[in-house]
């Protein structure tokens, strides 16, 4: 069933998109004559019976159509307003646990490909090198109708939480650690507005500087726990190790981690992609995938528990000698030479010359 969902979708958007090629128009969220309604490629899809009743039933539909059951997915868009305002109501019903695996694995595919359509949305502008991350940037959570985000931490759906968050993870970050490249480009994002792939892909890999993720051969499930306790303490005093321990299936495992940790998480393990999240993993592969959520909900608690630091960093005086020091010597080639030779400035001072460039660009010695 769910397989048939999936084709029909990806067929009938297939097909839209070689209509919008042909017309010489873009694909569009909304109806109107200069765009192709995206819509379209759902017109013909019907929905099945049964799980039509319990969208009816669960999902809040407009008025219009409270009373109608929604025949194909172009009739669940329309009762949803939207598909947007549908992918928001499918999420939040694949956490309930009255319903089988079938029908929330359903709405699971269903939410995946229509999320997957709007990317063909102005596909003139797609870019389409762009890498899912498999972990919101900001936390330990699945991401959510974005490359980059959770539901909580979209800079689109919850900029407020977004702002505090990478404002949370900054301070953090300068507390605890020492790399002068890393916090040279933490003052670089602090002070740019945007909103773009760099700095998701920046968040990331400094929440995992955080808590790093221990990367060794894993074999057993007790090897597993065992590295858990050993290596992220603020979560290890959250599970329930007695319990765990009896666990000798890794898939059982790993939901039982996480339900411990976030309920409402683990039901998203279970049901969003199950099939190419957790059962047709090895058991290195979901190991390991374990492994980066606890390293990404250990720093999520650090975060946390870090309190906001105002003044100078540590280390303000050393940073602003060394900034003169490179200052000084690039300006003396300047005169001399006429450009700067971040090598020659690097041997001087006995520093790597990708240190030295980053350190040129944020004083914009190189303009």
């Amino acid at each position: 069933m769910e397989h048939s969902l999936k084709t029909q979708i990806r067929n009938g958007i297939d097909e839209l998109t070689k209509i919008s090629k042909q017309e010489g128009k873009n694909l569009s969220i909304s109806n109107n004559s200069k765009t192709i309604f995206i819509g379209k490629a759902f017109e013909s899809i019907i929905l099945d019976t049964n799980i039509a009743y319990i969208f009816q039933k669960e999902l809040d539909f407009i008025v219009r159509y409270r009373n109608t059951l929604p025949i194909t997915v172009l009739d669940l868009i329309y009762a949803c307003k939207g598909i947007r305002n549908l992918l928001l109501q499918l999420n939040k019903f694949q956490k309930h646990k009255c319903y089988n695996h079938d029908v929330i694995n359903y709405a699971a595919i269903l939410e995946q490909e229509l999320s997957i359509s709007l990317s063909y949305i102005n596909s003139k502008k797609k870019q389409t090198f762009i890498t899912h991350l498999p972990f919101c940037a900001l936390c330990y959570k699945r991401t959510f109708r974005s490359y980059f985000y959770c539901e909580n931490h979209s800079s689109n759906q919850n900029r407020d939480h977004y702002k505090k968050a990478k404002s949370r993870l900054f301070n953090t970050a300068k507390q605890r650690i020492d790399d002068e490249e890393i916090l040279e480009k933490i003052k670089s994002f602090e002070s740019s507005k945007l909103k773009n792939t760099k700095t998701a892909y920046f968040l990331y890999t400094l929440t995992a500087v955080i808590s790093p993720v221990y990367k060794k051969p894993i074999y057993t499930t007790t090897e597993l726990l065992d590295l858990i306790k050993a290596h992220y303490p603020l979560t290890s005093n959250i599970l329930n190790f007695a319990y765990l321990y009896k666990q000798r299936d890794i898939i059982q495992l790993a939901f039982s981690i996480v339900e411990q940790l976030d309920k409402d998480e683990s039901v998203m393990w279970k049901h969003k992609n199950a099939d190419l999240w957790i059962n047709h993993a090895s058991f290195p592969e979901l190991s390991s995938t374990v492994i980066n959520f606890i390293s990404r909900y250990e720093a999520t608690l650090i975060i946390a528990n870090t309190k906001p630091k105002f003044g100078p960093n540590k280390g303000t005086g050393e940073k602003r000698s060394l900034r003169e020091s490179i200052t000084a010597l690039a300006q003396q080639q300047l005169q001399q030479t006429g450009k700067i030779n971040q090598s020659e400035i690097a041997r001087s001072l006995n520093l790597s010359r990708q240190r030295i460039n980053v350190i040129i660009k944020t004083l914009h010695l190189d303009r």
